[in-house]
């Protein structure tokens, strides 16, 4: 839900007084010896994420070297919501690193009632000082909380491989939001999962790489994909179906990937139509790329290696990032105040609704229910038990739209006003004179 920007101002006060701290205890362990077989794996450091309510990470903010992993288990005690291990060549660079409830990275998006009431309470906050530049490391997180991530930003230069069962997958009114930056390079492996949620938003910027592996997507509204920079995005997925497809490539050096064979979007849109690439595609909607879409192979689960970023790179990607920040800044506006693509949003979602049919809805769901089960058989649980999908689909349809003419028919006043007070400020000059 989108708020206007006079709300903004009314509820921002409030907002920053309740974020600092996210709703669980982070509780860290003496370094010690570790006890990995590995030839970097000399010391090792644990920390506890517990709490005494239900409490579940829905968002992770990153800034690491070497090698991330971030995983689901189910043998985690009721009271405790993750753990932190990181495991490195050296103590002091063991030591160096930050595991925090404080919300540092992701600040909440305060045109959003969504952020604004509680999403970024649930925020793990993992850092490296940036005084270490080199040596071996590697980072696990583990989550107690099954498909509730919904955001996660990763900056400097770690590579980092999210596992099955992390992001959110089902959801009719919730996304996905991923932003890579630096030199960072993001591994999402859920090859069998079929995801089906409201949105997925991807932003990678300055020499970040992403690449993105699911059975299917299914997207209530969109699948934005953003690249911009020396930059690579490839999803690797054989089904996309979403209302709107946004594909945008910045500049010759960004690269945007799909591997689908079967893409339906109500409204498609291309920029950058020689960076972006969909091999397997028909026509690829105009785009001329000449990537293969290639899987790339994740880290091992083991220390690697990190050094310094040179110089002149790092001034690149910071003007990258810059760059980056000024557009998010600038659509944040747009969306504040009702203007920008509002009025696309309502066609796409009528044009949704009469390509989206109710056997392609019905059909979705025999896949989910036949394909996407546990290795013992039981079959995963939903983000919304016992509601029925058409109705689902058809409820978060009417509500975008509501809110989209809502925010046509508050600019159209606007516009309106400001017309009628020209037209008297300029008849009273006329008397005037």
């Amino acid at each position: 839900m989108r708020t206007s920007g006079w709300q903004v101002c009314v509820i921002a006060a409030s907002v920053f007084s309740t974020i600092a701290l996210a709703d669980f205890k982070v509780d860290g362990d003496r370094t010690t010896r570790s006890e990995m077989n590995s030839r970097y794996a000399n010391y090792a450091k644990s920390w506890t994420l517990s709490s005494s309510d239900a409490t579940e990470i829905e968002s992770l903010d990153l800034s690491l070297a070497g090698t991330v992993y971030v995983s689901y288990s189910s043998d985690i005690p009721s009271d405790v919501v993750g753990y932190v291990n990181v495991t490195g060549n050296t103590k002091t660079i063991v030591e160096a690193v930050t595991v925090t409830n404080e919300v540092n990275g992701l600040l909440p998006d305060l045109t959003s009632l969504d952020d604004v009431f509680g999403d970024t309470k649930k925020q793990l906050s993992v850092s490296l000082d940036n005084d270490v530049t080199h040596g071996h490391l590697l980072t696990e997180i583990f989550l107690s909380n099954r498909r509730k991530v919904t955001k996660i930003a990763t900056r400097r230069t770690a590579d980092v491989v999210v596992t099955n069962d992390v992001l959110l997958t089902r959801s009719s009114t919730r996304g996905q939001k991923i932003s890579v930056t630096g030199m960072s390079t993001l591994y999402v492996s859920m090859p069998n999962a079929a995801v089906k949620v409201r949105e997925i938003d991807a932003l990678v910027t300055g020499g970040g790489r992403m690449q993105y592996r699911a059975k299917s997507l299914d997207l209530w509204q969109k699948l934005e994909l953003e690249a911009s920079g020396d930059t690579s995005i490839k999803m690797l997925c054989p089904v996309v179906i979403a209302g709107k497809l946004e594909l945008e490539s910045e500049s010759q050096d960004s690269e945007i990937c799909l591997s689908a064979h079967k893409v339906k979007a109500a409204l498609p849109e291309v920029t950058g139509k020689r960076s972006v690439s969909m091999p397997n595609y028909g026509d690829g909607l105009g785009a001329h790329g000449t990537s293969a879409c290639s899987l790339s192979k994740a880290p091992p689960r083991e220390p690697s290696e990190f050094t310094p970023v040179p110089k002149r790179k790092q001034e690149d990607l910071k003007e990258a990032e810059a760059s980056a920040a000024a557009d998010e800044k600038e659509e944040e506006e747009e969306a504040a105040t009702g203007s920008g693509d509002v009025g696309k949003d309502v066609e796409v979602y009528k044009a949704l609704v009469s390509s989206y049919n109710e056997t392609d809805v019905a059909a979705d769901e025999e896949t989910y229910e036949t394909d996407d089960k546990d290795t013992d058989g039981r079959k995963n649980d939903r983000d919304q038990d016992n509601v029925d999908p058409l109705k689902a689909f058809d409820d978060a349809k009417n509500n975008l739209v509501n809110e989209t003419t809502n925010a046509i028919d508050n600019g159209k006043k606007a516009v309106m006003g400001g017309a009628k007070k020209a037209i008297m400020d300029a008849t009273g000059n006329l008397l005037g004179n």
